[in-house]
């Protein structure tokens, strides 16, 4: 018999380091309910880990692209009625916001964003028009 040792491989060291610290790469798997599937792609609990990742990144981006949707509709909301409250104003109606008098700007930004109730009285002049548009919080009692 010869005294010819085998040199290790880099794998054989690390299984035997591993087996060692008593944890195997089967035995993280089976804790971790991993199997591998005849594409050789980790599933988790049976779920394709990459897909279970590119859904959670899809719903992140779809609710950032619904964020950015609302946010947009709430400006046009607000340029709107700025528009319309300083065509207001230029005839002569006077704008008043918690009962101060305000400019277009200032009552669009209060009245147009989201979790603000607004609500517009309309004060009428002895010939029918427009006199006065007040904007008054809305709180519950």
């Amino acid at each position: 018999m010869s005294n010819v040792t085998k040199e290790k491989t880099a794998d054989e060291k690390a299984t035997e380091e591993k087996v060692i610290k008593g944890t195997t790469t089967k035995e993280k798997m089976a804790d971790r309910k991993t199997t591998k599937d005849k594409a050789g792609e980790e599933k988790v609990a049976g779920k394709n880990v990459d897909k279970t990742r590119v859904r959670v990144e899809k719903d992140r981006t779809q609710k950032v692209k619904r964020e950015a949707a609302t946010a947009m509709e709430i400006i046009a909301a607000r340029n709107k009625m700025q528009d319309l409250l300083e065509q207001m104003r230029q005839k002569g109606v006077k704008l008043f916001v918690d009962g101060e008098a305000a400019l277009p700007g200032e009552i669009a930004a209060k009245a147009v964003c989201e979790g603000s109730a607004y609500m517009a009285d309309y004060v009428l002049g002895e010939n029918g028009a427009i006199e006065q548009v007040r904007f008054d919080k809305v709180t519950r009692k």
